[in-house]
């Protein structure tokens, strides 16, 4: 192949055109509006001069996608006399049967994640699992994967070690490995060896990439250098050939290949859009039922009030080889981090010391060895770990308030891993619930510390190492409980925020949205006019990494400059009066072309007669991109409202007792679909409406004007400035605080026809009955295949309804295929041939036409003809199936003529009218027309002018010798006269 130098001076000497390559014009008059693919100038791409002199021509394979902050690098480097050779190596790779299949990998031991190419995951027929994978490359660029899945590896010419490892689904890795391929002769020099790519200097593709977490596991330690520059590296799958040559192929390539994923983005957008669903409650797996089973059968007491449990292996006991420098890498590193900062180091320290309380049994212990050193200047040792993670404390926890109940409610319901939030009515209460706490936990080793209390005294007898802060501290300290901020002085809920990204793009303004922890939802019309933004960046398609358009990038910069004012918002932590008549649930909801909201305040009714009004949580989503009509939107704000009560209720049922609930909307379209039968209405409203009677009931429901509706808000939006100042959405109505007499009424809600549902009712006495369905399958599909197909599933679904115990599944077998190809039969001929089936049953006397072929029912009840073979089966001449079973056939044994086409039914069927059925079909074949085109018929000739003149009879003749030359017949070539005579004396003389 030529160079591009060689092709651009051979266009320049021909005088081609050097963009189109066309000859009867130059580049400056060429109307071509094509370009450069590569440096988008006015040359054909094939022509782009490349500085082979100065680098190598690089040609970069860049992916994108949400794993941690990945990077990952890969470099084929081919310069004027070198060329550069990748790892590669051939993996068994488990597929989705359960067999191990070969797979050609690339080994990269600068990439934190695992990939393998779409074709390969589809051949290997593995499950795959939705993800958002974002992966940035050179320049900026990128690429999006939305799926992962899980496999696990080993050597192809063993069976350990096995690893099992997750893999980002990509179209494509990487170009072929290497570039070119190199000549065989480059094998002698490995033929001692066993490689791990037999077939590395073959230019081929590469399926799979294995990263850093599985590089050190692999190597076995021993490298050859070899006299052409190449290193061999002995691993588990063999010895992996890599390293640069002296000698390099003609061609000169240069391919680079860099990564870049941030998963940290994708976990903290996904942790934001879960706390923007209502929470529900997750039942136990059989995995956690099976770890509670098994804690509760080994767990122990020691006399010193430590507790000791068994690990919980899944199955049997795993096998570990290879982990020790994977484990020394990974404590220098943190050794790196801890001793550049003393402080996080004590704190580490501290940390690891509160969760080491439960041990694990000696035969265990082996399983949990540690590398460690106590100073830089110590040799690493190996330690083996006697007790277990503080994720194990719960059950611990669980076995001590078996044994004391006092503060059994506590440790059940105001616990959070390790956490305990909890209160009391009064400080001695509080104090009693303090001791009990810190001598029940002290039993097994555990101690409470961070204490953190509105009342100074509940702290001024715990030391001050137990304390966040000192209570002498003048400034207003705050606490972060469960992600929230509280200031103990005020008792109330604060919000801080961390200077946001400089840089707007539609990257960085959903990693400042996600950051934005509000679980309760006290911002709720913030968060959805930031997500309504984001959703504008969607439609518009804007790039991850691009700068957004300038309306919204007025409306952020307005948004950054004032979320400072957000630290001014207080919500009250105490909601609940020490004394009170009643409480009530107060639920509003309100839909915009925006979005939809709900959100819920408890109203307590005081002794003195005073109301309280307090926010207790909310919750918003953005309308979907399609087009949705205000009154759905409605619906879907009260079914959120539904959802968040039943929630909000579930909650406070051991707590406190809520005499009444009110559910608040401003759509009298939502009340009266709310209000009445659910079957009334279409599916879209029948479903929801469903949902919203199981949630609450449907009394519950009033009318409220759109003014006085604090969901509105919250449904469009507001900027910080904007929700600050709003009173009604903190607060509520005003009429909230006041007499049910103020509050608003609406006596009737209208009735409404949106949405109906309408019914047709037909009268079953005035219909024709329905064609049989086997007809209507015939008669809708013309291929007999597909036919047999649909019938044969549908029967294996009845089966599978009548025998749970022995359901057939996967491929349709050859009998299930036979069996609705004789429904389909027996269908035909109880249409065509009823009376003679009849009368067979009946054992009466059959018409002449079908008796002498004797024909029988078979065990199936098919009609076949009698006789020595009884085989054949009866068909009728004009039916649809038997021109779909013909056509079948003509097309199965490639279009045979009407009697070989004959030949072969006849060897299952006997038609009646056979060839006349086979004609007709055959007529109509497509094929078959155009492979016997009708011959050209030339014209008749014109007659001899003696034919048209006119003459006497008998002027002339023609003679014709017949019987042994004894007669002659003479006819007038102009007339149709005979005349006969003797002629043999004539001929005899002559």
């Amino acid at each position: 192949m030529k160079s591009p130098q060689e092709r651009f001076s051979c266009a320049k000497t021909n005088k081609w055109c050097t963009n189109c390559l066309g000859h009867k014009h130059s580049v400056e008059n060429c109307l071509s509006r094509g370009v450069c693919r590569k440096c988008s100038k006015k040359h054909n791409t094939f022509l782009t001069l490349t500085r082979l002199q100065s680098q190598a021509s690089s040609s970069t394979s860049l992916t994108h996608s949400p794993h941690d902050s990945l990077s990952t690098s890969n470099t084929l480097l081919s310069h004027d006399n070198s060329l550069v050779l990748l790892s590669t190596a051939m993996v068994g790779v488990l597929n989705g049967h359960g067999q191990f299949t070969p797979v050609r990998a690339l080994i990269d031991s600068a990439s934190d994640s695992n990939y393998i190419s779409s074709r390969c995951a589809n051949k290997l027929g593995l499950a795959r699992r939705s993800s958002n994978i974002s992966v940035c490359g050179i320049g900026q660029t990128s690429a999006h994967s939305s799926q992962i899945v899980s496999s696990s590896i080993r050597p192809c010419h063993d069976t350990s070690p096995t690893f099992e490892l997750d893999f980002i689904v990509l179209s494509r890795i990487c170009s072929n490995m290497p570039s070119v391929s190199l000549e065989d002769t480059i094998l002698s020099n490995f033929s001692n060896l066993s490689l791990a790519d037999p077939k590395f200097n073959i230019s081929g593709p590469i399926d799979m990439l294995l990263g850093a977490d599985t590089f050190g596991h692999i190597l076995k330690g021993a490298t050859l250098n070899l006299s052409n520059g190449l290193v061999a590296i002995d691993t588990i799958f063999g010895w992996m050939v890599t390293g640069k040559m002296e000698k390099p192929p003609t061609t000169i390539v240069s391919n680079t290949f860099l990564s870049h994923a941030d998963l940290s983005l994708e976990r903290l957008v996904t942790k934001f859009w879960d706390l923007e669903q209502v929470p529900r409650s997750q039942k136990l797996t059989p995995e956690d039922n099976l770890a509670e089973n098994h804690y509760s059968s080994t767990v122990s007491h020691l006399e010193s009030g430590r507790f000791v449990i068994a690990l919980p292996f899944r199955k049997d006991l795993p096998t570990f080889q290879g982990t020790r420098d994977l484990a020394l890498r990974r404590l220098n590193s943190l050794e790196r981090r801890l001793y550049n900062q003393p402080n996080l180091l004590s704190q580490y320290s501290e940390f690891m010391m509160d969760y080491l309380q439960i041990l694990v049994r000696e035969e265990d212990r082996s399983y949990q060895k540690i590398l460690w050193r106590f100073s830089k200047d110590d040799p690493v040792q190996t330690f083996v770990l006697n007790t277990v993670t503080y994720e194990l404390c719960y059950n611990s926890r669980r076995n001590l308030k078996m044994s004391f109940p006092i503060v059994s409610k506590i440790l059940e319901t105001d616990v959070y891993v390790d956490d305990v939030l909890s209160g009391s009515n009064s400080l001695n209460s509080a104090l009693e619930v303090q001791q009990e706490l810190i001598s029940l936990l002290n039993k097994g080793c555990f101690e409470l510390r961070k204490w953190a209390s509105n009342h100074p005294g509940l702290l001024t007898h715990l030391p001050s190492s137990s304390l966040p802060f000192a209570l002498d501290s003048e400034t207003d300290s705050t606490v972060k409980i469960l992600g929230l901020q509280w200031s103990p002085s005020s008792d109330s809920f604060i919000f801080k925020f961390t200077p946001l990204q400089k840089i707007c793009t539609k990257r960085s303004m959903l990693s400042d949205l996600a950051r934005i922890f509000d679980p309760l939802g006290f911002l709720t019309p913030l968060t959805l006019y930031l997500k309504f933004i984001i959703q504008r960046l969607w439609a518009r398609n804007t790039d991850w990494d691009s700068p957004p358009s300038d309306d919204i990038l007025d409306i952020w910069t307005q948004f950054k400059q004032e979320l400072s004012a957000i630290q001014d918002i207080h919500i009250p932590r105490h909601i609940i009066p020490e004394s009170y008549i009643a409480l009530e649930l107060h639920g509003f909801c309100d839909a915009s072309s925006r979005g939809y909201s709900a959100v819920i305040y408890l109203r307590s009714t005081l002794p003195s007669g005073k109301i309280q009004v307090n926010f207790i949580c909310a919750k918003s989503k953005v309308a979907p991109l399609k087009s949705i009509s205000i009154p759905r939107l409605e619906l879907c704000s009260a079914l959120l409202l539904s959802e968040l009560m039943n929630f909000v209720l579930s909650l406070f049922e051991d707590h406190i007792t809520i005499s009444k609930v009110y559910a608040w909307s401003d759509s009298t379209i939502t009340l009266a679909w709310i209000n009445s039968s659910p079957h009334r209405w279409g599916t879209f409203v029948c479903n929801r409406v469903t949902k919203i009677h199981e949630n609450v009931p449907s009394s519950i429901w009033r009318h409220i004007s759109s003014q006085d509706n604090p969901a509105d808000p919250a449904s469009r939006g507001l900027l910080p400035s904007a929700l600050i100042s709003n009173s009604l959405w903190f607060s509520g109505p005003r009429w909230l605080s006041m007499s049910s007499e103020y509050w608003p009424t609406l006596s009737d809600i209208p009735e409404t026809d949106e949405e109906k549902h309408h019914v047709t009712l037909l009268s079953v006495e005035n219909q024709t009955p329905s064609k049989n369905t086997l007809s209507e399958l015939i008669e809708k599909y013309s291929s007999l295949s597909k036919i047999q197909r649909i019938l044969a599933y549908i029967l294996r679904f009845l089966h599978n309804l009548k025998h749970a115990q022995a359901k057939q599944s996967g491929y349709l077998s050859r009998s299930e295929l036979e069996n609705s190809l004789t429904l389909l039969i027996k269908n035909v001929q109880e249409e065509e041939f009823s009376t003679e089936m009849y009368r067979l049953k009946s054992q009466r006397p059959l018409q002449r036409t079908f008796k002498k072929l004797t024909p029988f029912l078979d065990k199936s009840g098919v009609l076949r003809v009698g006789g020595r073979l009884n085989i054949l089966v009866f068909l009728p001449s004009k039916h649809r199936l038997v021109d779909i079973i013909i056509d079948h056939t003509h097309k199965v044994f490639l279009h045979p003529g009407a009697q070989t086409l004959q030949y072969l039914l006849s060897q299952r069927y006997w038609i009646l009218g056979a060839k006349r059925a086979i004609r007709r079909v055959i007529s109509r074949c497509h094929t078959c027309f155009r492979a016997r085109p009708i011959s050209h018929q030339p014209l008749m000739g014109d007659l001899p002018a003696a034919r048209i003149s006119q003459i006497k009879p008998f002027s002339k003749l023609l003679l014709r010798m017949h019987q042994d030359f004894l007669a002659s017949l003479a006819s007038g070539i102009f007339t149709h006269a005979l005349a006969t005579k003797q002629v043999a004396r004539f001929l005899s003389a002559n």
